[in-house]
């Protein structure tokens, strides 16, 4: 959904074209997950590790969520996604990371692994995206306070 509203919103062409990968990937993913629930119907029999792995997925949702929204919070629409769509991959990954952890059932571990691989890259691609963009912003800001210096001096000496 969030690359979905980069798409409506966005202007920045390869924060577009990391989206519509996005949508992509994810796409697959959920499919897989879709279909894997369908077929395991749950179970209430807990294990000896379930309350562990609870409290690790729950700890790494807390952390998500608040990112995120501090994230999505950015007026310019490409900032926004990339910083709202960061955290959600990196809590993925964590989340992938307690499934290998956790997990028995080798498929799921299969798609947690890639979803490891997979996102690894668009994270480190959105951390470079946003440390780009925060460098030409600071660019542009020191370019602008020059040239209004450079306007203020004549006025201060014709006074």
């Amino acid at each position: 959904e969030m690359a979905k509203i980069q798409l409506k919103y966005g202007t920045d062409e390869e924060m577009r074209q990391l989206a519509q990968e996005i949508i992509a990937a994810q796409q697959v993913e959920i499919d897989i997950l879709n279909k894997w629930l369908a077929s395991h119907p749950d179970t209430a029999k807990p294990k000896s590790n379930t309350e562990a792995m609870q409290q690790a997925y729950a700890r790494s949702m807390d952390a998500l969520n608040g990112e995120m929204v501090l994230g999505i919070a950015n007026p310019v629409p490409d900032m926004a996604f990339a910083r709202g769509m960061l955290p959600h991959h990196i809590g993925a990954v964590e989340m992938a990371n307690i499934q290998l952890k956790y997990g028995t059932d080798e498929e799921m571990r299969q798609l947690a692994q890639d979803i490891i691989d997979g996102q690894q890259t668009e994270i480190e691609h959105m951390q470079q995206w946003i440390a780009d963009a925060n460098t030409d912003n600071k660019a542009k800001e020191t370019q602008s306070t020059s040239e209004a210096d450079n306007h203020q001096q004549p006025e201060q000496a014709a006074s």
